[in-house]
């Protein structure tokens, strides 16, 4: 893997390789966790790979599991505005653009509104940029660049960027990150390869591993303590890891050693903690409002993390199907009963771990084919009409 940094001198000599596919990793702080996955689709349908991105957000080091790809090479920036800048020149020369989060791409503030959503600064610092205050970012983009891919990470913004305002032609470039329940004629391309990892047997204390910002609307904590209480006067062996922005308050001091706050981490120690963990709990709680997008329009980073590290889901019954978890490869239950399915990990034996472990491999593989075939088909309709 190769390494090229730009300042505010030098950000005008980035040069695309022969049979390069740019990855855009545009999100200036979230979604990180997907970049090498799409390196490795591209990789696998022979590209070299160029991902351009903001310094900070390549501090995290998402890839740090692939450094033996000699394929990639990582082009770092000191702003939006100097990825803009090359991109209008150079991505034309290469294989495609793929841009990792097409949602920031919304196009006005009268359409977020509508849906009573907020557009971010990042989104308005763009919209800035390219001289765009009324015109879609969107538009503009993919006429520049017909070959460029959009993956969507949520439903609705793909609805209001391309359908309402941009039309058919653009829907044919877009791809969510799951297979959505609600716009099926969307292809699905999903990246939850992360690099060379180490697939561990059961622990003897049982280790479960929460992921993710530390927030009431996004994962149900009470929920998590309630169950983690009955479980621990029960005198089960087990901790809670905690991975993320955000505070937990009020944590019983019978769960003090239990239950282990992280904080923020970068990527390396974030896999770490993952790799050791035996299940992942991504916390969705379906009688809370805000968490149902999780079960039809949404997905998540845990759920990538799932796939890639295969570490059994315990997941509630109302988000299985969206995900493709079953009692085969994960622990499922019913609403509210959270600490039953923690109860159940805990009594698993390493034979029945090993073998939902076994079952989850075969989901991820069969996704990633998926994947793999509605990349290619996308990438090769655009080659038919250039």
């Amino acid at each position: 893997m190769k390494l090229i940094r730009y300042d505010e001198n030098s950000f005008n000599s980035f040069k695309v390789q022969n049979n390069s596919f740019i990855i855009w990793a545009n999100h200036p702080t979230f979604h990180a966790e997907c970049t090498p996955g799409y390196a490795k689709l591209l990789l696998d349908l022979g590209y070299n790979v160029e991902i351009v991105l903001i310094e900070n957000k390549f501090q995290e080091n998402s890839l740090c599991l692939m450094k033996n790809q000699s394929s990639i090479t990582i082009h770092t920036f000191q702003n939006t505005q100097q990825i803009v800048t090359v991109l209008f020149k150079e991505a034309t020369k290469s294989s495609g653009l793929m841009i990792t989060t097409g949602g920031l791409f919304y196009p006005n503030e009268e359409i977020a509104k509508k849906k009573g959503k907020e557009v971010t600064p990042h989104v308005k610092n763009l919209l800035h940029i390219l001289n765009l205050p009324s015109f879609p970012i969107l538009r503009k983009l993919a006429n520049s660049f017909p070959k460029t891919i959009f993956i969507f990470h949520k439903t609705w913004q793909l609805d209001y960027s391309i359908r309402s305002i941009l039309g058919q032609k653009m829907v044919a470039n877009s791809a969510f990150l799951f297979k959505s329940l609600t716009m099926p004629e969307i292809p699905m391309i999903n990246p939850h390869y992360f690099g060379e990892i180490k697939v561990r047997d059961k622990n003897k204390e049982t280790i479960f591993t929460v992921i993710g910002e530390i927030r009431s609307d996004k994962r149900n904590y009470f929920e998590l303590i309630k169950a983690a209480e009955i479980l621990e006067k029960k005198k089960y062996d087990f901790k809670i890891n905690i991975v993320g922005k955000g505070n937990l308050a009020d944590i019983p001091k019978s769960l003090h050693e239990k239950i282990i706050i992280h904080g923020y981490l970068d990527f390396p120690k974030m896999y770490e903690i993952v790799e050791e963990t035996d299940f992942i709990l991504p916390l969705f709680d379906s009688s809370v409002e805000e968490q149902k997008v999780y079960g039809d329009e949404k997905t998540s980073g845990s759920i990538q993390l799932i796939y890639g590290f295969q570490k059994l889901p315990i997941i509630e019954n109302f988000y299985t199907k969206l995900h493709q978890f079953n009692n085969k490869n994960s622990l499922v239950y019913n609403t509210k009963d959270l600490y039953k399915g923690m109860e159940d990990a805990i009594l698993m034996s390493k034979e029945e771990y090993t073998k939902k472990q076994e079952e989850l491999l075969k989901l991820s593989k069969k996704i990633y084919k998926i994947s793999l075939k509605n990349l290619k088909e996308i990438i090769e309709s655009h080659e038919k009409s250039t």
